[in-house]
């Protein structure tokens, strides 16, 4: 019986910090939607961006820690359609001084994950896992995924149009589903484990 009563509250205590996580969670992402909207009204733009940009930042990064995949999607869709410039990059940027006027959302992880119904451009997500991740009605044209993997993802309805792509692995995915017009393909890994070679463009040659 002590047994028992000892994994019960183990149980107990496991559950009841999940439930806390959840909680403050919800009102870190709400407290900061209602931050962003409320700065959006205001007349100090440079002030405006500056701020959520130093917010938006700090969001991804602790829902990054606490693994809330599906609150940092929901996050990157809303900045998508109130103040998408906060993501705009090049992929191909040159210019160091660049990396502090958006937000830089390499080496994520956002595997085994639904990414649905979000258009955006110019995001740089360079060496991310989005493996076993489903891509639905989603556009990301002009961006960086240098590097990542989408080792079994599928791709229903996506554009990488312009992007580049190169050293990615996509092996066992249906990457041949998504559009990619103008995308660097070069060294990346096809999803019937071939290399793309050397100057692919929109194919993997």
């Amino acid at each position: 019986m002590p047994l028992v009563l000892f994994v019960l509250g183990i149980w107990m205590n496991a559950k009841t910090s999940a439930w806390q996580e959840d909680i403050a969670v919800t009102q870190m992402v709400d407290s900061y939607f209602d931050g962003v909207m409320s700065h959006a009204s205001s007349t100090e733009s440079d002030v405006f961006y500056k701020t959520a940009l130093a917010r938006s930042r700090s969001l991804f990064f602790h829902l990054a820690e606490l693994d809330r995949k599906r609150e940092f999607i929901n996050v990157l869709r809303f900045i998508s359609e109130v103040e998408p410039d906060l993501l705009r990059s090049s992929p191909f940027e040159q210019d160091p001084q660049a990396a502090p006027y958006h937000i830089n959302l390499n080496h994520s992880d956002l595997s085994s994950s639904d990414i649905e119904i979000m258009s955006i451009d110019s995001l740089d997500f360079s060496s991310s896992n989005f493996e076993r991740t489903n891509f639905y009605e989603f556009s990301c044209d002009d961006c960086s995924f240098d590097s990542s993997s989408f080792r079994n993802a599928s791709f229903v309805s996506t554009s990488f149009s312009g992007s580049d792509l190169s050293n990615a692995d996509f092996k066992g995915s249906n990457i041949s589903n998504a559009y990619l017009e103008g995308a660097k393909l070069e060294f990346a890994i096809w999803s019937n484990g071939i290399v793309c070679a050397k100057g692919s463009i929109g194919t993997c040659d």
